[in-house]
């Protein structure tokens, strides 16, 4: 069983930036969830369910992820791992815009996230809605931190 899922609602377009969002979520139910709400609001979402395979799917991929929804605890690899090694890649992908998921706030400081190099972070379980919307501010504002994703 492949851990790679697509729900695909755009086009692919001619920019170095895609419409695509890279979903990286080890739990089946969170991961659909998530996965249909997006794809409802119009993105093109890709769903994987290893940290390790998102890692190579961001350097193979031909475009730059429109954002990355990085699960922070996941079976193979810890999410703050990922952000490293997410940032210290050669090219614009680098610059990648990042939002992490926890439901594991508790072992986190605030600026723990900023440090790492993630531009937002969101608490599990959360709003498919108030995520749509931390989005969209992100993508139009094009800020580099959003902080804490709430209602």
């Amino acid at each position: 069983m492949s851990k790679v899922d697509v729900l695909s609602h755009k086009e692919d377009s001619q920019k170095e930036t895609s419409d695509q969002i890279l979903l990286v979520e080890d739990s089946r139910m969170m991961g659909n969830l998530v996965r249909k709400a997006l794809g409802l609001a119009g993105y093109e979402v890709i769903l994987i369910r290893s940290g390790l395979e998102a890692l190579e799917k961001i350097k193979e991929s031909e475009k730059i992820f429109k954002a990355v929804l990085l699960d922070l605890s996941m079976d193979d690899a810890d999410g703050m791992d990922i952000i490293k090694k997410i940032r210290a890649l050669p090219s614009e992908k680098s610059k990648t815009l990042v939002v992490a998921a926890t439901g594991n706030y508790h072992e986190y400081e605030a600026n723990v996230f900023r440090e790492a190099g993630f531009n937002g972070y969101i608490l599990k379980p959360f709003d498919c809605g108030v995520l749509l919307e931390a989005l969209e501010e992100l993508f139009e504002s094009q800020a580099d931190w959003i902080g804490l994703i709430t209602e």
